[in-house]
Formats: C-alpha cells, sequence, structure tokens
C-alpha cells in the first residue's frame, strides 16, 4: 500500500472528554491544559501566567523609601525601621506602577541617618524599581473576598468586597493608584449577619448588598457620599452604611407603654402600629401595622398586657355615636410574639347618662365642650377587661356622677367577631347625709351635691388585692381609678377647699384632690365607693398650679404618676408612693408621694412609663408621650436614682402660630405635619411620626430639631416636610399628607445645646419655617409607596438590576409570611427603595439564582427558568429541566447568558437554551469531565473579553482548575487557574472575582489577588493529548515508519514529546540527527491507532505529523 500523511494543523477544536475516542474530533484534545485558544495561526501555545497583586492592610506599619533604588538591591533605604520585624514581607509600588512585595531578611538602624533593611529581593514579576518617599508597609495581608465589587469614582477604583471568614465588608481605596500599593481598610464595625454569602449589584458610585433572607439580615450600602451635613465635609472613600431608608422617626411618642419579663410594648394615639421593644439591649425589637381583614387601618387608643402574656389593644376607627347605643369603636387581641391578630370585634355601650364632654383628642390637642369621651386605657384584671378614658381639662373638670367614662365585661365575651356591649362603672358622690363612710361630703346646704373631677388619659391599675375581694367566679373584682377631684364648681381642688371631702368616718371627713379610687366589677352610680388612696407632697396634691397629671403605671412595690411641669409643659415631673391596695385602710390619712430623681424635671415631654419590680425597688422605663421619641430608664429606682438615656429618634417638629392671618390654615381645624429624609440626594424615606396643632387661622411656624446628630445617616442630604388636616374634633388625617417644602442639611441649619434638666440628650441642630404658602403632591404621588408604609425594605439573598431598577430574591420581610420565594422589585432608580405590599410576584419554587438579560429577567431554581415580564410582574415562560446552580454559575454577556447547573453548562442567545458542555459532559475514566463536578463548590463564571472564554472554575472529588468556552471558537480548554511566575499553581478554592478598569478578570484564591493571564512577560507550559487515532480506518493495521512536529516545542523526545500505538507507550528516537522533533522514528511501528502525547511544553507546536501505510490484510494482520 502507499505510503500516507496525516496532520493535526488547527488545533481549533479545543478538548472534547468524550469516552470513546470515536466521537472526538481528530484535531481535538482528549486532554489538554492551559492552552491558549485564541493564539494565532492555530497553533498550540500556553495561556499567560495569571500575576499576584500583594495587598498591604492600613493598620499595619509603614514606613517611606529613602532615595531611589534599583529592582535588585538588597539593601533597601528607609526613613525608619523601627516597628518593623526583624525579618518579613514588605509591600509597595514600583517605577512602573506594579505593586510589588519584597522580602528581607535583616534591618540595620542609624542613630544618625537612614535605617535600612537587609537581604531584600523582590517576590514577583516586574522591572520596576523603588521610588523615593513611596510607602512601604509591612506585610502583605490577606484577600480573601467571597463577593466583589468595584466603583469608578470619577476614574478612581474602590473596591468593596466580603470576607466570609470572618464575616465583616472590607474595602481597597484606588486599586490602581500608581504611588500606592492596593491598601485594604475594614469597612464593617461588627460582625456582619449574612445567610450564605451576600449578593451584590453596582449602581453608579454605590454598591448594594443583599445578605441573605434570615430576620437579622439587613441590607448594606457601600458608597461614595459627596456631601457633608450641617457645614461639615463629606466623608472621605467609600462608607459602609444600611440600605433602609429610615424614617425620622425610631421610636414615635407613645400613648401607652407596657412590659413582660422581656419586652416593652407601645402604641402611638390614633397610630396603626404595635411597637415592641427589648429591654436587655434598648433596641426596637419589631413593630407591625396592624391591618384588619377587609377593614381599615386601627387608629390606636389603649392598651393592655393580658393575662395569657398577649396583648388587648383598642381603636376608634369605627367609633360612631348617636341612637340608643354608642359605638366606642373596636377591640384587638393581639400575640405578644408575632404581633398578628388573634381575634378583634366591635364594642359599644348604652348611651343612657350620656357620654361625659371634654374628652381626650391626643397629647397636642385641646378639648372642648363638644368633645365626647372616648376610651384612653384599658386593663385586665381577673376575669375583667375594663376601659377607661380621660375626663375634662384644668379649668374644665367635669361632672362624673351621672355620664359614662369608665366600663368592663367579662373577658369570656372577646371572642372572634364578637360585638361587645360593655357595661357603665360608676358611684355615688352625692351627700349621704348621715355622715356616712364613702360619701362625699360638702359641708354646706346651698352648695350643689356633686364634685367634679379630671381623669388623666392613662388612668386605670389594678389595686393588687388579695383573698377575700373575689367575685363568685373567684377572681378580683375592683379597678383602680386615677381622679382629680374638684368642687362644684370645677375651679378648686377639693382638699383646697374647707369641709369639703370624702367620708372616712363619723368624725373625719378627707380633703381629697387626687386620689385612687376602687371601683367595684358590678358597681352603679347608686353605690359608694368603697376604698380610696389621696396622696400628697409637701401639704399639696401633686397636680401644681398649672401642671397636669397624664398617666399612671404600677407595679407591686410602686405607681408612677407623670405630670406635665407646671412651669414648662415640655418637661415631666416624675412622682411615685408605694402601690395602692385595696385592702388596705387609707381613711385615716394619706399617702406620702416623692418626686422622683431628688425632684429634678426630667427632660422628656409628657412621659409615660412601664415599671417592673426589682427586688424591694423598680426599674422605670420613660418614654415621650409628645415630641421627639425619647427612652430613658432609672433602673433599681428608690426615688432618688438619676435617669439614663436609652433611644432617641432623630427629629421633632415643634408647631407654633404666628400672628400673621393665614391663606392655608382655617380656625379650628386640625394640621398635622410629617417629615421624610431624603437619601443620597434622591431616595426618600418613609415618613414619621405627626405633629398636631389646632389653627386659629394663623401662618404656622414649624420648627425643626434633628436631636440625634450622631444616629443620623451620613447619607441623609435633605429633609422633606409634609402636611395633612382634618376637622378639629378627628383623631387623624381626613387626606394624604402634602409635599411643602424642602431642607438641605447645609449650613442654614443652628446648632443649639440640650437644656440643663436631665438626662442630658446632646445637642441638635434646628431650623425655623413660616409655612405661608400652598401644599402640592401627596408623599404617595411623589415617591410611588403608600404614606402608611413604615419600611421600604426587603431583606434579600439574591438580586439582578434591570431598566434602572433593582429585583430581588430569596427574601424576607417581618410582614410578609415566608417571602422565600417573592420576587420584588424596586422604585426606579431607588434601588433602596421598594413597595413590598403591591411590586413583588410570587415564584413557584425556592430561586437558586436570578439576572437580567435582553430586557428579561430570570429566575432559577436548580431544575427550571423562569422569564419573568419586568413591568407587570409576571412569568411569560418556563423551561423546564434546565436550572442554575447558585448565583455565582451564571454570567451575561453581548454573547448570551451562561449558566451552569449539575448535568450542564449552557448558553442562552434569548430564545434558544443551548447546552454547550456536551463536549465535556462524559469523561469515562477521566474524572475532568463535567458528570464529575462536585457541587459542594459552585462554579463561579466570568467572561475573559480578550480572549472571549467564560472561565468556569470546576471542582471534581478532589480538585479545583477551570474549564475555558471560546465563543468565537466554540471549543472548550482545561486550565490550571491562579498560576504565576514564582510559584506553583495555587490548589484552593476559588472564591469571588470582579472585572477590571480595562475589563481584566480578578480572581480571590487562598488570600491572595489574582489577575488573570496578566503576565506579559510569562506563558505556563501547556500538555496537549490527541485521541487515538485510526486515521480513518479504525480497523486496519498501520505500519507507523516517522514522525515530524514543526514550531518551537520543548522538552525532550520520550518525556515532552512522545507517542502510543495502540494505546501503549513505544520509544522514540531521534532520525534527523537532533533534537528529533522534526524527524523521529519508534520502535514498535504497527498497530491500529496512534497518539500524540505533548507534556510541559513551553514553546509552540505549529503542527503534527505522521508518514504511515496500511498494512495489505493477511492472516498475520487479520490476527
Amino acid at each position: 500500500m502507499p505510503k500516507r500523511v496525516h496532520e493535526i494543523k488547527g488545533f481549533h477544536k479545543g478538548t472534547i472528554t468524550f469516552p470513546s475516542d470515536t466521537d472526538i474530533d481528530n484535531d481535538a484534545a482528549s486532554y489538554s491544559l492551559n492552552v491558549d485558544p485564541m493564539q494565532e495561526d492555530g497553533s498550540l501555545k500556553g495561556i499567560q501566567k495569571d500575576k499576584e497583586i500583594p495587598i498591604a492592610d492600613s493598620t499595619s506599619d509603614k514606613t517611606t523609601i529613602v532615595g531611589n533604588q534599583g529592582r535588585g538591591t538588597s539593601t533597601l533605604n528607609v526613613a525608619d525601621n523601627a516597628s518593623f520585624a526583624s525579618s518579613g514581607i514588605v509591600v509597595h509600588r514600583d517605577s512602573n506602577g506594579d505593586a510589588q512585595s519584597s522580602s528581607y531578611t535583616g534591618k540595620a538602624t542609624d542613630e544618625g541617618g537612614d535605617d535600612s533593611l537587609t537581604g531584600v529581593s523582590q517576590q514577583l514579576v516586574g522591572s520596576g524599581d523603588y521610588v523615593a518617599s513611596r510607602d512601604l508597609y509591612e506585610g502583605a495581608t490577606t484577600f480573601n473576598a467571597d463577593k466583589i465589587e468595584m466603583i469608578n469614582d470619577a476614574g478612581t477604583r474602590h473596591v468593596a468586597y466580603f470576607d466570609d471568614a470572618d464575616d465583616y465588608i472590607k474595602k481597597i481605596e484606588n486599586l490602581y493608584s500608581s504611588t500606592v500599593p492596593p491598601t485594604k481598610t475594614t469597612l464593617s464595625t461588627g460582625t456582619e449577619s449574612v445567610t450564605g454569602l451576600p449578593s451584590m449589584v453596582k449602581n453608579n458610585k454605590e454598591i448594594h448588598i443583599g445578605m441573605g433572607n434570615g430576620s437579622a439580615n439587613k441590607p448594606r450600602w457601600c458608597g461614595i457620599i459627596p456631601h457633608g451635613q450641617f457645614g461639615g465635609s463629606a466623608p472621605s472613600g467609600l462608607q459602609l452604611k444600611d440600605a433602609e431608608l429610615e424614617s425620622p422617626t425610631l421610636i414615635p411618642n407613645f400613648h401607652k407603654v407596657v412590659s413582660d419579663a422581656t419586652y416593652i410594648y407601645g402604641i402611638e394615639w390614633g397610630g396603626h402600629k404595635i411597637y415592641k421593644l427589648r429591654m436587655s439591649d434598648y433596641t426596637l425589637y419589631d413593630s407591625k401595622i396592624i391591618i384588619p381583614l377587609g377593614g381599615n387601618l386601627p387608629q390606636f387608643s389603649a392598651l393592655a398586657l393580658a393575662s395569657d402574656g398577649d396583648l388587648w389593644a383598642f381603636s376608634l376607627t369605627t367609633k360612631s355615636y348617636g341612637g340608643s347605643d354608642e359605638t366606642l369603636g373596636e377591640w384587638y387581641k393581639i400575640s405578644a410574639t408575632t404581633l398578628e391578630i388573634l381575634t378583634t370585634g366591635s364594642m359599644k355601650v348604652s348611651s343612657t347618662g350620656g357620654l361625659t364632654t371634654y374628652g381626650y383628642k391626643g397629647p397636642d390637642s385641646t378639648p372642648g365642650s363638644g368633645d365626647k369621651w372616648v376610651v384612653t386605657d384599658v386593663i385586665e384584671i381577673g376575669s375583667y377587661l375594663w376601659f377607661g378614658g380621660a375626663v375634662g381639662i384644668t379649668g374644665n373638670a367635669q361632672l362624673v356622677y351621672s355620664t359614662i367614662w369608665l366600663v368592663n365585661q367579662q373577658t369570656s365575651q372577646f371572642t372572634q367577631g364578637a360585638t361587645v356591649t360593655v357595661n357603665r362603672r360608676s358611684f355615688n358622690t352625692e351627700d349621704g347625709g348621715a355622715n356616712t363612710q364613702g360619701y362625699f361630703e360638702l359641708g354646706y346646704t346651698s352648695t350643689p351635691l356633686n364634685p367634679k373631677a379630671i381623669i388623666p388619659p392613662v388612668c386605670l391599675i389594678d389595686p393588687k388585692h388579695g383573698s377575700g375581694s373575689t367575685t363568685s367566679s373567684g377572681n378580683n373584682e375592683y379597678c383602680g381609678v386615677v381622679m382629680e377631684w374638684y368642687h362644684t364648681d370645677g375651679s378648686t381642688s377639693l382638699h383646697n377647699h374647707g369641709s369639703h371631702g370624702l367620708r372616712g368616718d363619723s368624725n373625719d371627713v378627707k380633703q381629697i384632690g387626687t386620689a385612687i379610687m376602687s371601683i367595684k366589677y358590678d358597681q352603679t352610680q347608686t353605690s359608694i365607693v368603697s376604698n380610696w388612696v389621696t396622696w400628697r407632697s409637701g401639704g399639696s396634691d401633686c397636680r401644681t398650679t398649672s401642671g397636669k397629671i397624664i398617666g399612671v403605671s404600677s407595679c407591686s412595690n410602686a405607681q408612677i404618676y407623670s405630670v406635665v411641669n407646671s412651669s414648662t409643659s415640655y418637661y415631666t415631673d416624675l412622682y411615685s408612693h408605694a402601690a395602692y391596695d385595696h385592702n388596705t385602710d387609707y381613711t385615716a390619712d394619706n399617702q406620702t408621694i416623692a418626686m422622683i430623681d431628688g425632684g429634678q424635671t426630667e427632660d422628656i415631654n409628657r412621659g409615660v412609663h412601664a415599671i417592673r419590680d426589682n427586688s424591694s425597688n423598680v426599674d422605670i422605663h420613660t418614654f415621650s408621650g409628645s415630641g421627639v421619641g425619647r427612652w430613658m430608664t432609672s433602673l433599681n429606682n428608690s426615688d432618688a436614682g438619676t435617669f439614663t438615656t436609652r433611644l432617641e429618634s432623630d427629629l421633632e417638629i415643634l408647631l407654633t402660630e404666628t400672628g400673621v392671618d393665614s391663606s392655608i390654615h382655617t380656625s379650628g381645624r386640625k394640621y398635622y405635619y410629617k417629615t421624610s429624609y431624603v437619601y443620597d440626594g434622591f431616595q426618600e424615606s418613609p415618613l414619621g411620626d405627626m405633629t398636631v396643632i389646632t389653627s386659629t387661622g394663623k401662618q404656622i411656624e414649624v420648627e425643626l430639631r434633628v436631636q440625634n446628630t450622631s444616629g443620623i445617616s451620613a447619607r441623609v442630604s435633605h429633609i422633606n416636610l409634609y402636611m395633612a388636616d382634618s376637622a378639629g374634633d378627628a383623631s387623624s388625617p381626613e387626606g394624604f399628607y402634602r409635599y411643602v417644602s424642602t431642607f438641605e442639611l447645609d449650613t442654614t441649619w443652628n446648632s443649639v445645646s440640650d437644656p440643663a434638666e436631665d438626662p442630658d440628650w446632646g445637642s441638635y441642630y434646628n431650623r425655623h419655617y413660616n409655612h405661608s404658602t400652598g401644599i402640592t403632591a401627596s408623599y404617595e404621588a411623589r415617591v410611588g409607596i403608600s404614606e402608611v408604609l413604615d419600611s421600604t425594605m426587603v431583606n434579600y439573598g439574591l438580586s439582578a438590576e434591570l431598566n434602572s431598577q433593582l429585583f430581588i430574591a430569596r427574601c424576607y420581610h417581618k410582614d410578609v409570611t415566608d417571602a422565600s420565594n417573592y420576587l420584588f422589585k424596586s422604585k426606579p432608580y431607588n434601588y433602596d427603595q421598594f413597595d413590598w405590599t403591591t411590586d413583588f410576584l410570587i415564584l413557584p419554587t425556592y430561586p437558586t439564582a436570578i439576572a437580567s438579560f435582553n430586557g428579561r429577567i430570570y429566575v432559577f431554581d436548580e431544575n427550571n427558568m423562569y422569564r419573568i415580564e419586568p413591568n407587570n410582574m409576571y412569568i411569560e415562560d418556563v423551561k423546564e429541566g434546565v436550572g442554575c446552580l447558585s448565583q455565582y454559575s451564571v454570567c451575561v454577556t453581548d454573547y448570551g447568558m451562561c449558566f451552569a447547573d449539575k448535568h450542564y453548562v449552557y448558553l442562552f442567545d434569548g430564545n434558544q437554551t443551548i447546552p454547550i458542555s456536551m463536549k465535556i459532559s462524559k469523561g469515562g475514566a477521566s474524572s475532568d469531565s463535567w458528570d464529575n463536578l462536585d457541587t459542594a463548590h459552585s462554579p463561579r463564571i466570568a467572561f475573559h473579553n480578550k480572549l472571549k472564554s467564560f472561565l468556569i472554575t470546576f471542582k471534581n472529588s478532589t480538585t479545583y482548575f477551570m474549564w475555558a468556552y471560546n465563543v468565537v471558537k466554540r471549543r472548550w480548554d482545561y486550565w490550571r487557574p491562579f498560576s504565576i511566575h514564582t510559584a506553583s499553581p495555587n490548589t484552593a478554592e476559588p472564591k469571588g472575582f470582579f472585572y477590571g478598569k480595562d475589563g481584566e478578570v480578578l480572581f480571590s484564591c487562598n488570600n491572595n489577588m489574582y489577575d488573570m493571564l496578566a503576565d506579559s512577560t510569562n506563558k505556563r507550559s501547556f500538555d496537549w493529548n490527541s485521541k487515538q487515532l485510526t486515521l480513518g480506518q479504525d480497523t486496519q493495521v498501520k505500519r507507523f515508519n516517522n514522525f515530524s512536529l514543526t514550531g518551537s516545542p520543548s522538552g525532550s523526545l520520550g518525556t515532552n514529546v512522545s507517542i502510543k500505538i495502540n494505546d501503549t507507550a513505544v520509544t522514540e528516537s531521534a532520525n534527523d540527527g537532533g533534537s528529533g522533533y522534526t524527524n523521529f522514528v519508534v520502535n514498535n511501528k504497527s498497530g491500529k491507532t496512534v497518539q500524540w502525547l505533548l507534556s510541559s511544553q513551553s514553546g509552540t507546536v505549529d503542527a503534527l505529523g505522521v508518514v504511515y501505510r496500511v498494512k495489505v490484510p493477511n492472516a498475520e494482520t487479520a490476527s
């Protein structure tokens, strides 16, 4: 048979790992390592080595280089080496601008001149020298980056990354500085709360970081803040802040607070929410808007702890007066654990006798004669729920004998959906006529018989009576009510009016002013009160000339009372006395009352309390009832204890009227003002707490006070002011809050020192604004989110951006039951602002990855891909059987979206999903094929633009390596990544990657940063094995006469260039008098197959050739 020649000279097919060689192209490799897929002319050549970028630590010691010194110097002159170790590593930028690390073995100190490091040797490649005056850092620090993003700040590149070794977010600023080496700084102030690994999306000069779908996994924001506050400078470099657009109100001013052993629960007057605060660390633990099924939002007016540990709450939303029955509102039983509604219903009372007038209207409103009584307090005692309410104001004490101001009903009546009719409770205030104990004695026959009273908004206590005081069902039967008693004209407290008072016995009429009255569960107005206590301080009750009691709190050891300070209504005086006991006879004398904190007035507005026993003393938790939300404590208080500040909201609104008539404010109407923060110059927070004023028709002066200057986010650039209004007798606005004005946090704000009263809350900034012009668009119209939402952030673990909106998945929100399968989208341009009530899609399955491509959002699970229409948020298409392992395992480019599941790697062009890894999916004995993927390592997919290749990290049972798919030649190549010129390839797990300023791919591996394929000087050696070639005749025996190789191969014949015949090694020998590469023969020339094996090649190979002939079939060859 004639001789034939077979040549392989294209090498364009890459590597194919099929078990059978018949499925592998003749010019493809059955195995290769580190072959460059874009080598010109189809040659075989190794890929470039990687470049290691050493990282300095900002906390490390440093000095400066003295004088320009050559790269090869062994003694490096430095300014000062005193703090350096006796040997180690130093990091610097060389004269080429490359980051370099050098080792040294000693140091020398010259007392009169420069110090030096000795035994110096540069470790990394390059030709740069040491440059005078440049920083020299001691030690090369770790770069353990699992998720990385880079910001372009006007040409300066900053890197932020997450390190899962310690769960900190860190930064490297000015990565490409020509003079300073990359320097690591920790941004996190403590361990970050994270589930899994974070997701990062870059937008302009900020990075939006999802920390997972746990309740504590609060999203983070990292970026450049271009502005200062109140005249201060803008912070320098990358800043790490919370992503949430928090409102100016951290906690509101509370109407009522109650506590169990761990938490304090509170409501705001007329508010929609229940707040839950943790006493152990003084934090707002939870808050929830209470949304009745099919009903309106509540307007809470009362709160109590239930005997089973849950909560009772009362709302005025459905209050309706008129007819034979008055609907007082609706009651709620609320879980103290979840703050969810357990049961709810309505409540009414017979109108016989009428409702007391001058009813309560809120902390910032003055009631009038037309304002009827409303429920302002509730308490559970024994088997009854008691509902009380404020009555009267200073100068207008109210007749309580014949009107409704206290009601009760058995707790068993409060079942889901029930309309509970409550019973009026009162007592006789007439002169008994026979010196009867318990009746009022008025002293003058010409004086009307019924005195008047003022009852504070929070007025009910449990009079802690014990055995013998039970109802027929065996439960406690009395409720204590705090009352201020007045003469019949309502102007003079009874203790200041001679011979008027409550008869204790036949010889004693006690003049009373402020007292606790025991009201029996079945008390009627024909009954007399069975016990009472009056309390005094220095000969008078605690109601001063113009002060006003606003609330009471009780525990086993004490009662605490709040009194508006007589001279400054912004402050609160706190009084206490031993806890009232119904079974104790108090008629002989008055209780001694003491002012807490040594008589010190407290810097808190209309303070309300939650108190708890602490041994023989009490722990007092006091909150603002008006103005800015504040929380202060006095622990283990014995009347003399001082208060400590614990928590404070940022912003307070103070409203006063000017003397100028207003064209926008109507006399008798209420006006409500709220504020919001503007973050980053454009993202608006939810609205904060409201402040109310009743107009007399004058212009309103608005004072804004930023109280918590240390707590306000540095991202806040402006404050927006909004206003709503209502009729004068309403408890909430009738319409939407509308925009008034914007105030930049600039030098126009004034710094004001904190008043002298305790405790010290620190100085604040204020600004005045005369509201004399109209209002414009509503908050909802401007922001696109309901004004009642208190949070516009969702915790998330996956994210992608599209159409200037952030899409997030694998979520958590405290008000959404299991949001793990939800997909939310942000408002346009506002990546931290989500209307989680409307802008969502519930996915069919738990997501593993999310990406944006071709104008659509794609969400993956392990086996499915969902195409989401982003505007209306619905699933357009589902591709079943095609999934994605993790967020790491998807990469979007102009060439398509590449992603990987446990079966294949896919390339999706918007229509077709092509499994491009078919050629490497099966490997038989090979452990490098895709079917040997160890999914404990999620493949990382990056795109190397210069090589037009997807780089895909891979782990089999033992080894990490990388597959590269070239999109131009549609070929696969097998690489060992993270190989630098001076070290062996790194075999540790690849972590995160990011793209550099020129599109280069930078990876983190084994605490190092690598610039992939960036060593322009040094290439890696490569391997290349052909398949077992049959040369077109699988069954025929051939005689392989000689072999040739062109190019510039390296190594030796038989070691670096070898042949197998019939899959068996043979002995090669030169046939050209030289190296043998151009012409060599083998000792065993006959066989059906031949295979080329090239190993550790540092040169190039252009073509491989074999001269052979097919043997004539005979008995010998057939055998």
